[in-house]
């Protein structure tokens, strides 16, 4: 592809100059005139676009791509074509690629590695758990703003050549110092594959330089089939040995012998290094001031919500893909000590997922109005503060005086105590190395309520009005509900044919609303009080529903692509389907939540990044949440007394906080040992 394509119109979009180019195509500065804004375009190289059925597949692919919505991953806005160019059309972004930054700073310091990794982590466990591999992990398609954040570029049409005849004709698709064992010998590739890419990409920023250099092509892939690592101590004798074990397990030639997930690499690395000295002066190397910490790749609800999977995307040539978006990196933190209860928004779907819908933390995006007959109503600001313990009641006795004190410990105790009525106060963490259930007790002590056989999860509690307490596993293998009962037992709730089941919802009168894929694409159905499966959502088109709610009065809260963007929705008691929300502008909105008072509580990025909002009683929409230092907020839910629940990455990671009646904002767990909490039924 020798053609500059710059001064030039590609369908609407005017391209404008040329700022990367690889072996799969070029990438443009471009301008969207209908929105007026910066793009970034990506025009496929002629020759893949001349293998016919390059065309089909990487229109499936890069339709695929478009459905992931997370910060750390580029957002696709469209795809076209105009004469003999293919193209897709991305959001830009302003930064550096890893590749410039790596050869502008050579290695990184520690804490800089462990904030550029996080992001993507998360980013790529997201993606997986949708079914996408990217294939071509590399700092190359990897863009850091000024700001700090880490965007993954490049989704889109890996998997399509692969798929084509172009694997045959000595076109390597992918970059080989960055490929998997598996991938240089052309087998089949997942999720682990792109986790020893990862690992790679680590390796570099700990080192300056790839595990395997070579004079040519041939000896580079033998090497990275056969030949073990050079050991990360040869080149940095200064970090913590452990460090060396993580890299070497995650670059393990056999993919069964790598970490679970992208996520469990990262988690491993951080603690092998916070575990000893890793701030380490390099011989060379000026010392830079910290990334600003980033929030938590914002892993929503993507499990409870219901997300299943989708195909898989892109590669190559974004090695100057689009520059920019802006969100702050987050600083690697130590394990804190035990405290109440955490629960981080990180809802990992099955390792095997339908594809389908999301439901997960959104990207920054543009403000815009509120729809007609909504007016924005801001709420108080809340500023954080930490549960009372007994050094801080004393304090509190001693500076504001014996009455205060006991206002405030009774508060306090109405405030974490379970909600009468047999209803738990119940969340997912990660606290023992893999997502389980626990629950709070009126005590603040933390108690895991279930005990997965087999290395399997459980995750999207709900109670249930008798006592129960039902969830979704993949303790047989693929996701189902299961229920705990009062005795303790565990019995299965849903038998999916062909399909999944997830984000069960106890309704009023014993019946049970759940998101399934049982007969091809995500829809919501009831379990009816007598056993039988019903189908209460149709969603037209190619659109699919997910992430049900049951309101008090009969209605029924979801979440939807319906009309081409994710929007909440309500199916009345009259088997009406009518629209809530009306996010303005690219935002979207999802994973609702009967709030207090019968009002809808639901996540939203309408003002550029997650937070909570609330739909008043008279339809009013009101922000809930405003979370400072660039980081979100997501996952509503009812507390104890009626307070509002919800997970943030506020301090650096996912935890719990609430809102109490002051409208102040306090933390509610601390996960212990670098785990995380998230919110599910309160």
């Amino acid at each position: 592809m020798n053609r500059d394509l710059s001064g030039t119109k590609l369908g609407k979009y005017e391209v404008q100059n040329e700022i990367g180019r690889g072996g799969m195509g070029a990438v443009y500065k471009g301008y969207d005139p209908m929105l007026d804004r910066p793009v970034a375009i990506k025009v496929l190289a002629p020759h893949l676009v001349w293998e016919g059925r390059f065309v089909e597949r990487f229109l499936r692919e890069a339709r695929a791509a478009a459905r992931l919505r997370h910060p750390s991953i580029v957002t696709i806005h469209d795809v076209g074509q105009e004469g003999g160019w293919y193209y897709f059309v991305m959001e830009y972004l302003e930064g550096q690629t890893l590749t410039e930054v790596i050869q502008e700073r050579g290695p990184l310091q520690p804490h800089e590695v462990l904030a550029n990794l996080e992001p993507l982590a998360e980013a790529l466990d997201y993606a997986h758990r949708r079914g996408l591999v990217h294939r071509d992990i590399k700092p190359g398609n990897i863009i850091v703003s000024p700001a700090g954040q880490v965007t993954l570029t490049d989704f889109g049409i890996v998997r399509a050549a692969q798929e084509t005849r172009l694997t045959t004709t000595g076109t390597i698709v992918g970059t080989p110092e960055y490929m998997s064992p598996e991938q240089v010998k052309g087998l089949t590739v997942d999720a682990r594959s792109d986790q020893y890419s990862l690992a790679v990409v680590a390796y570099e920023m700990f080192s300056g330089q790839v595990p395997f250099e070579a004079e040519s092509t041939l000896a580079l892939m033998h090497k990275v089939a056969y030949d073990p690592p050079p050991p990360i101590g040869q080149v940095r004798p200064e970090l913590p040995v452990q460090v060396g074990g993580v890299l070497e397990k995650a670059l393990a030639k056999e993919p069964g012998s790598r970490y679970a997930t992208a996520r469990d690499f990262f988690a491993a690395l951080e603690q092998a290094l916070t575990s000893g000295e890793v701030e380490v002066a390099l011989e060379g190397v000026t010392p830079t001031e910290a990334l600003p910490p980033s929030g938590e790749g914002p892993m929503e609800e993507a499990a409870e919500a219901g997300a299943p999977p989708v195909p898989e995307p892109d590669v190559d040539a974004l090695s100057a893909l689009e520059r920019g978006r802006t969100k702050v990196m987050p600083e690697s933190q130590p394990a804190q000590p035990e405290a109440p209860v955490s629960r981080p928004e990180e809802i990992l779907v099955s390792p095997v997922s339908p594809s389908g819908p999301f439901s997960e933390p959104k990207p920054d995006r543009a403000i815009s109005s509120l729809p007609a007959g909504a007016r924005t109503k801001l709420m108080p600001g809340a500023r954080p503060t930490a549960l009372l313990g007994r050094r801080a009641l004393a304090w509190t006795w001693v500076a504001l005086g014996g009455m205060v004190l006991l206002a405030a410990v009774v508060i306090a105790f109405l405030a974490l105590r379970p909600s009468p009525g047999g209803s738990y106060s119940v969340f997912v963490s990660n606290r023992d190395g893999r997502r389980e259930i626990y629950r709070l007790t009126g005590a603040g002590e933390v108690e895991r309520v279930t005990h997965t056989p087999g290395g399997a999860e459980s995750w999207s509690p709900a109670a249930e009005p008798g006592g129960g307490l039902v969830f979704t596993s993949g303790r047989d293998g693929r996701r189902e509900i299961y229920r705990l009962t009062e005795s303790g037992e565990t019995e299965r709730v849903t038998y999916t044919p062909g399909g999944e089941s997830w984000s069960p919802s106890p309704q009023a009168g014993g019946g049970l609303l759940f998101a399934s894929t049982r007969d091809g694409k995500a829809e919501v159905y009831r379990i009816t009080g007598a056993g039988e499966v019903e189908r209460v959502t149709h969603t037209p088109g190619g659109g699919e529903s997910w992430s049900p709610a049951a309101e008090s009065g009969g209605g029924i809260l979801f979440t939807s692509n319906r009309d081409g963007k994710v929007e909440i929705y309500r199916l009345t008691e009259a088997g009406e389907v009518e629209r809530v929300t009306h996010t303005p502008g690219g935002g979207e909105s999802w994973s609702p939540a009967v709030g207090p008072g019968g009002g809808v509580l639901f996540t939203s990025d309408r003002d550029g990044r997650r937070e909570v909002y609330r739909i008043t009683g008279a339809g009013e929409v009101e922000r809930v949440t405003y979370t400072p230092g660039g980081r979100e907020s997501w996952s509503p839910a009812v507390g104890p007394g009626g307070s509002v629940v919800f997970t943030s990455n506020r301090d650096g990671r996912r935890e719990v906080y609430r809102i109490t009646g002051l409208g102040e904002v306090e933390q509610v767990t601390r996960t212990p040992g670098g785990g995380e909490s998230w919110t599910s039924d309160w």
